[in-house]
């Protein structure tokens, strides 16, 4: 593991990020602890949970630990990155801290959220649609159920809390559970 740094110790990264967090003040967030833990557990299981059986059955047992193992490594560094990245700013935006990081790059850093959270919305749609189809009328045709799955997750998009979420977060994880 890596050692931590001392109060009195600076590098440069943490010398922009506490100049970035320094006019800022941090804002307390209204969700419950109760929503917050079921959304982060609905995102985290979210559809790898459902499609890891099969992606074990393709790469093997070694080769489909080693993926997983090597994919948690990544995801603890990367949090602790993030985590230790905010507690320096002080302040809980991407935007910030790609600031003071890379004050350059910060728009790397929208561009690079607005792709992911883009092409991850595809793949839920995607897999919706293909699962409601393959359930309820495996001959129609696959555009029917997109545009139904379109019409039930567009109103959720303009919720401008994702604490509103917590009954449909808490209604998948209930149905991962099931699963």
């Amino acid at each position: 593991m890596r050692r931590a740094l001392a109060p009195s110790e600076s590098t440069p990264l943490k010398s922009s990020l506490l100049q970035a967090g320094a006019g800022e003040s941090s804002s307390q967030g209204t969700a419950t602890l109760f929503s917050s833990i079921v959304n982060l557990v609905s995102t985290m299981l979210g559809s790898g949970l459902v499609v890891l059986p099969h992606a074990f059955a393709q790469a093997g047992w070694a080769l489909g630990l080693g993926m997983v193992t090597l994919s948690a490594v990544v995801t603890v560094l990367a949090c602790d990155f993030i985590s230790e990245s905010i507690t320096l700013a002080g302040h809980h935006s991407f935007r910030t801290i790609a600031n003071a990081a890379l004050p350059h790059f910060a728009l790397v850093a929208d561009l690079a959220v607005l792709l992911a959270s883009i092409g991850s919305g595809c793949i839920y749609l995607l897999v919706a649609s293909d699962n409601l189809q393959s359930a309820l009328a495996p001959e129609g045709p696959r555009w029917i159920w997109l545009t139904l799955i379109i019409l039930i997750v567009a109103p959720l998009s303009f919720i401008r809390s994702i604490d509103s979420l917590r009954f449909t977060s808490f209604a998948s994880v209930l149905m991962l559970g099931y699963i």
